[in-house]
């Protein structure tokens, strides 16, 4: 898979694609759709802030096969929107292009 298959960047706009909304099974609802272990989200969480960087939905994801282009998950987005890569799609991109979540 190169690169661009896993870019979050819309290629008309340029800027990344962030979900409008969350979608059904985010892992930042508070009752766990996803059924993580305990301690598996503040993992991930702490991975990606760490890295500086967004968290891409699982449900754009290739493996999904949702039909729907990467793009960065709306409630990693909504809890921690100081995250560098948040920052610098803000101030270097122009913000973000917001998509719909698959259905």
């Amino acid at each position: 898979m190169s690169a661009s298959e896993n870019d979050v960047l819309d290629p008309e706009t340029g800027r990344p694609r962030l979900l409008a909304r969350r979608c059904s099974t985010c892992v930042f609802h508070p009752d766990n759709r996803m059924h993580l272990p305990p301690g598996r989200l503040a993992e991930v969480v702490d991975a990606n802030r760490d890295a500086g960087s967004g968290l891409t939905c699982h449900q754009t994801l290739s493996y999904a096969d949702t039909g729907v282009a990467n793009a960065w998950c709306r409630g990693f987005y909504d809890a921690y929107p100081r995250t560098l890569a948040f920052r610098l799609a803000r101030l270097l991109l122009g913000g973000v292009t917001e998509v719909e979540p698959p259905s």
